[in-house]
């Protein structure tokens, strides 16, 4: 039913691609040759990681163990990530989950450490929750999606683990030095949830880092002993 109703919506409404806006594809072939791979970086310091790994010396209680970007947040990914946010374009994200992960598995030497983590843990996926009120107002939580698509693509559960406990400015509109403050104490785990030991928190694009590294303290406090962050797009 859910490929029927595609190709129907296909048919009504063609997609258009989010950098010259031809019809045929959310991103067409021509565009896709210039969508820029993200650098990967150590998810404490910021500082290149080959692998994503947190380096020896960002050692950390509960902090993320390792962050696999994958885009530049730039050009059509920009155009993208907004036209399914502010667009509410969702057939978009099966289209994105799909050659994102597709760049990861085509990239294995520097992906290593992320697909090691995938296929030898077989983690949970779980994902960064928005408030309630955003989430109404949105109509969806487009990180649980892009988490659900991944569950399509790699046979991985997706599990609600987080919530989230007061309102927040957005993390985008506020500077470096008060996102921490800003996002500290907002999360909480839901009630009677137990937490993997192994979990993938995924969230649109990384920032600073701030609400990820919030999200995973929570889960490490909770019981998770690895836990590695999957962002589509990196602001430079």
């Amino acid at each position: 039913m859910k490929k029927i109703k595609k190709f129907i919506l296909d048919l009504l409404f063609p997609p258009k691609c989010a950098g010259c806006q031809k019809e045929g594809e959310y991103i067409c072939e021509d565009c896709k040759l210039f969508l820029g791979e993200a650098s990967l970086i150590c998810p404490y310091c910021r500082q290149p990681s080959f692998s994503g790994e947190r380096h020896e010396r960002c050692s950390t209680k509960h902090g993320l163990d390792g962050l696999a970007c994958v885009w530049e947040y730039e050009g059509v990914i920009k155009n993208l990530i907004y036209k399914i946010k502010k667009e509410k374009v969702t057939d978009a994200i099966s289209f994105f989950a799909e050659i994102s992960l597709n760049a990861i598995l085509k990239d294995p030497a520097r992906f290593f450490c992320f697909l090691r983590f995938l296929f030898e843990k077989r983690p949970c996926l779980t994902f960064v929750p928005l408030s309630p009120k955003k989430e109404k107002k949105q109509g969806f939580n487009h990180s649980e999606l892009m988490a659900k698509e991944l569950e399509r693509l790699l046979g991985l559960k997706v599990l609600p683990l987080l919530g989230r406990t007061k309102e927040t400015e957005a993390q985008s509109d506020i500077s470096k030095e008060k996102r921490a403050d800003n996002i500290k104490g907002v999360f909480s785990v839901l009630d009677g949830k137990i937490i993997p030991k192994n979990v993938v928190l995924v969230d649109d694009f990384w920032i600073s880092g701030t609400t990820m590294q919030e999200c995973c303290r929570m889960l490490k406090e909770a019981g998770a002993e690895a836990v590695w962050g999957l962002a589509f797009g990196l602001i430079p």
